[in-house]
């Protein structure tokens, strides 16, 4: 009876070790946020993932698999679970969940464009009860991500669109029900462990009684005859008889007389020579390779010195007369401008004369600036320029950068468009 007890009991321990094992775990979630289409705004610290609503919001969630046990593959993913707490309804529906289509981050995703869908994982699940959870059959996009697939996590959307819930995140401090995603992992069988210690010998039994003489057996069948003997030792050869004499040897025959050797044959005549082949037809010129590329244009120098002072509307289109402090507008399209400043009632005046910008009117763009109609006094103005841009003074060396410089009488000067003013004249 206690044999027959280990016997059973070995059988399940064998039958255990030859089930492979199965154990679930929890990927951590590592992201979740929502994003309302044409929508620069982030939404990925808020204490709720909206689907649907008068937005049209999406929900985010991203696990990270990687803190699954080393080795793991999809073949040892046996079911993959996504759960959700409904924290709220708006409207009753249900939603759609698909595998996001591109990476994303919960600090800087917005829905300008949004990461978007790609492979629909779940269709129309319902949500219609506030406070429960929500249970989406996710096995194959797991396994899909073990085998390589980019994993961007789950993107849900509402179906219908007039769908409204709210889904906790990982921020709700409230009701504290972040998403879970539950994998059920399946192990392959192991070796088979090291036979253990045989176990020590039972006590023996008590003996039992003698058992009464039984009756004399009948006589038993004759025994089989024995072996046969060993053979004898072979007994010496006897002598060799007498040889017989030798046969006599036969003639030779004779051989038969060679024929004589047949005349040499004369040789044929040479033929003639065939004819020399036609010339080959020229071959065609092959066709001309293709010219190589323009080289880059170097950089414009840049524009020399202009001659001596003195120059008065030298050719330059007028621009009205202004009085006191004006700028000169960055839409100016005139290549060449004159500008005069007429001073007040002829007394000494210093007006500030703020230049274009220079990459607005561009390379070559050249302004004259003349006092005229001063009075007893010098006139003066002081030239500004935009924000970024500069004068450059060529009047010789220790001469350098400026953002406004003072005048009198009149000045000269050309932009090359890229942020610089060159001073040509100047009194």
């Amino acid at each position: 009876m206690r044999k027959a007890s280990r016997r059973v009991l070995w059988a399940i321990v064998l039958l255990a070790l030859a089930l492979p094992a199965a154990w679930a775990q929890t990927a951590p979630l590592v992201g979740d946020a929502f994003i309302n289409p044409g929508s620069a705004s982030n939404f990925g610290g808020t204490v709720n993932v909206n689907v649907g609503g008068a937005s049209g919001s999406q929900g985010l969630f991203l696990f990270d698999l990687t803190a699954l046990p080393a080795g793991t593959t999809a073949s040892n993913v046996s079911v993959a679970t996504l759960r959700l707490f409904l924290n709220k309804v708006g409207a009753a529906g249900s939603v759609n969940v698909y595998a996001a289509a591109t990476a994303w981050s919960e600090s800087t995703v917005n829905g300008l464009p949004g990461p978007g869908p790609a492979v629909l994982i779940a269709g129309a699940v319902p949500v219609s009860v506030a406070g429960s959870y929500v249970v989406i059959p996710v096995t194959s996009q797991v396994q899909a991500w073990l085998s390589g697939a980019p994993n961007n996590g789950f993107l849900i959307t509402a179906s219908p669109s007039s769908t409204s819930v709210f889904f906790d995140s990982k921020e709700n401090q409230s009701t504290s029900h972040p998403a879970v995603l539950e994998i059920d992992l399946a192990s392959p069988s192991g070796a088979p462990g090291t036979p253990g210690t045989a176990g020590a010998a039972g006590a023996t039994g008590a003996t039992g009684p003698t058992g009464a003489i039984g009756p004399a057996g009948a006589s038993g069948p004759q025994g089989a005859a024995g072996l046969a003997g060993a053979a004898g030792a072979t007994g010496p050869i006897g002598p060799a008889g007498p040889s017989g004499a030798a046969g006599a040897t036969g003639a030779a025959g004779f051989a038969g007389a060679q024929g004589p050797t047949g005349p040499i044959g004369t040789a044929g005549p040479a033929g003639a020579a065939g004819p020399s082949g036609p010339t080959g037809a020229t071959g065609p010129v092959g066709p001309t390779g293709p010219a190589g590329a323009t080289g880059v244009t170097g950089a414009a120098g840049l524009a020399g010195a202009a001659g001596a002072a003195g120059l008065i509307n030298n050719g330059f289109t007028v621009a009205p007369a202004q009085s006191g402090d004006f700028t000169i507008p960055s839409t100016e399209t005139r290549n060449q401008l004159f500008v005069t400043n007429a001073l007040n009632n002829g007394a000494a005046n210093s007006n500030n004369i703020t230049l274009p910008l220079t990459t607005a009117v561009g390379a070559g763009f050249t302004i004259e600036i003349n006092v005229v109609n001063w009075g007893a006094d010098d006139g003066t103005f002081t030239v500004f320029t935009q924000t970024g841009d500069t004068i450059i003074d060529q009047g010789g060396p220790g001469f350098g950068p400026f953002t406004s410089l003072l005048f009198n009488y009149q000045a000269q000067l050309v932009t090359d468009g890229n942020h610089h003013w060159y001073i040509l004249v100047f009194n």
